[in-house]
């Protein structure tokens, strides 16, 4: 009987592999309504904690938590603290956008599928 649930488990495990898949993104940070960094990535399937760039003082990245979602992190090493935003990425119109405002400045982060 153990043998017939680790296949189950297997399969479903295989299956929903074979229907993971990357996600090619755009991300843009503005800072002050400044363009301060752009990029074009990849991100794998189950991509943990990918860096993709810093600028401002801000350090960003993103994970793929599976089934088209994504978490969009930006850590302000001046604080320290963090930020997050998850969206389901399904079209090129989808995005996932962080903002964060503060009395001194307001940095937007948005990654929009390619």
């Amino acid at each position: 009987m153990n043998c017939l649930k680790s296949l189950i488990v297997l399969s479903a495990l295989l299956s929903s592999q074979a229907f993971a898949k990357d996600l090619n993104l755009k991300c843009v940070a503005t800072y002050n309504a400044d363009k301060v960094l752009e990029t074009e990535l990849t991100l794998a399937s189950g991509a943990r904690s990918i860096s993709f760039g810093e600028a401002q003082g801000f350090d960003f990245f993103l994970t793929h938590t599976g089934d088209n979602t994504v978490e969009l992190q930006a850590l302000n090493i001046d604080e320290p603290s963090r930020s997050y935003a998850t969206a389901k990425l399904t079209d090129s119109s989808s995005f996932v956008e962080l903002s964060i405002w503060k009395r001194e400045f307001i940095m937007e982060v948005r990654c929009t599928l390619i």
